[in-house]
């Protein structure tokens, strides 16, 4: 985390990706192993988004990180 923003190096990609507010949010709580209902109640809670960009904008977020090989997804969770 630098100035609130996750900086994520990909070492077998050569690249790195600087998230904004809301992808580094997401990001810590896929450490903590939460579930994209939870996941999107806090970027509700934290950006004052409905559920359903919440979650569209999240599931997109998680796709693409996946795509990357940067998480692994799990019954439901990110």
């Amino acid at each position: 985390m630098v100035e609130g923003e996750a900086v994520l190096v990909h070492p077998g990609l050569s690249e790195v990706k600087i998230l904004n507010e809301a992808g580094s949010l997401i990001w810590e709580l896929c450490e903590e192993g939460a579930s994209l209902d939870r996941i999107v109640d806090a970027v509700c809670s934290e950006f004052d988004v409905n559920s359903g960009e919440a979650r569209s904008d999240a599931e997109a977020f998680l796709r693409e990180m996946e795509e990357k090989g940067l998480i692994v997804r799990d019954d439901g969770k990110a």
